[in-house]
């Protein structure tokens, strides 16, 4: 059975994911919150050939 990491390692790799992680949650906001709300967004224009 292998032995588990060093606490230290361990928190440090944790710390790295998750900044990691939360950089391209938010990176990826640009490209996916238009591409989710469109409907809602164009249908409060008043143009019906864009929504």
């Amino acid at each position: 059975m292998p032995t588990p990491p060093p606490s230290g390692l361990h928190s440090r790799f944790l710390a790295m994911f998750a900044l990691v992680f939360g950089g391209e949650m938010i990176s990826s906001l640009p490209y996916h919150l238009p591409r989710y709300y469109r409907p809602t967004g164009l249908g409060g224009l008043g143009n019906g050939d864009l929504a």
